[in-house]
């Protein structure tokens, strides 16, 4: 299918930039995308829970409520599609700034992303009230207070300033093609810029190939548009699939680098790390430009709510 075709899968989605100023000087995180998940999807409970449940189990208002979509999402469709699976992915993606410090100063900046995808875009006023709740409790290890100063989209509109006057305007989003383009051949680079957990045979791998990664970016995009997306036609497979079968390594600088995650309900530490660096292939990046715009923002591989699995598709020589 060619992605300049009008019946071809799509998806909207809305990265919305985030500027915090922290009120007082502690420690936050070494690893800020579980801390700001965490920190989220507690707030988000608190603003959003209009019955003040402990759990989610047979609400009434099931997905209607932003928590019970945005975190407890709800696996809906055909018993084929669900039968190779064991959840639905979540409709958002956070992003932590890129060099993070572990610890602030009072006063301190800093700006953190949130991706909305598909339906989860219609949440953004309880986002918004979240974000400002967990200023109110605190980010971290020290629960160190901030204000929400501004929301933009990533072309520099502002969505919401802070201030006595502030309004919260509708984002316009952005259209990804989920179609195969059209025959194109060329040297392109994936880089992960967080950790990415890539499977092979069910096991994570220190050494993928371009085939491994478009089949879990493929099989990630698949299940987003289906639960989050139009009917509009399903995303394509065999075509990606072949076209990343064929391309030919030419450079890889991947390496596997560990990370972890305290969790206090396991009193355990969790791995979470993953693939840094970026593989370089020769093959028929027209068809699989678009598959590779999309993960740009929907992220790859496991943890991607919290940040992990961000890829950057390079064209070209690597700079």
């Amino acid at each position: 299918m060619n992605s300049g075709t009008t019946d071809e899968p799509s998806l909207v989605v809305t990265r919305i930039l985030c500027e915090v100023s922290f009120e007082e000087a502690g420690r936050v995180s070494r690893n800020w995308g579980p801390t700001l998940r965490g920190g989220f999807g507690f707030a988000l409970r608190q603003v959003s829970c209009s019955l003040g449940r402990e759990s989610c189990k047979n609400c009434p208002l099931g997905s209607t409520c932003a928590y019970g979509y945005l975190f407890e999402t709800p696996i809906t469709g055909s018993p084929e599609i669900m039968r190779n699976y064991t959840h639905a992915p979540h409709p958002f993606v956070l992003e932590p700034p890129p060099e993070a410090p572990s610890a602030v100063d009072e006063g301190t900046t800093a700006g953190f992303s949130v991706v909305l995808i598909g339906k989860g875009g219609s949440y953004l006023p309880y986002i918004l009230l979240a974000l400002q709740r967990l200023g109110e409790l605190g980010l971290g290890r020290d629960k160190v207070p901030f204000q929400l100063r501004s929301l933009r989209e990533e072309d520099a509109h502002f969505l919401y300033e802070a201030g006595p006057d502030a309004q919260l305007k509708e984002p316009s989003g952005r259209h990804l093609s989920l179609g195969a383009g059209g025959s194109e051949s060329g040297v392109f680079s994936v880089r992960f810029e967080t950790p990415a957990r890539i499977r092979r045979e069910g096991e994570p791998t220190d050494d993928p190939s371009m085939f491994d990664i478009v089949a879990a970016l493929r099989r990630r995009v698949f299940l987003i548009h289906h639960f989050h997306g139009r009917d509009d036609g399903p995303v394509p497979k065999e075509m990606f699939l072949e076209a990343a079968r064929a391309a030919r390594r030419v450079g890889s600088s991947l390496c596997w680098e560990d990370r972890y995650r305290y969790s206090s309900r396991q009193d355990r530490k969790i791995p979470v790390g993953g693939l840094l660096g970026e593989i370089t292939c020769q093959g028929d990046i027209g068809v699989l430009r678009p598959l590779l715009r999309a993960g740009e923002y929907l992220h790859v591989g496991k943890n991607t709510s919290s940040g992990a699995g961000k890829l950057r598709l390079i064209e070209g020589a690597t700079p």
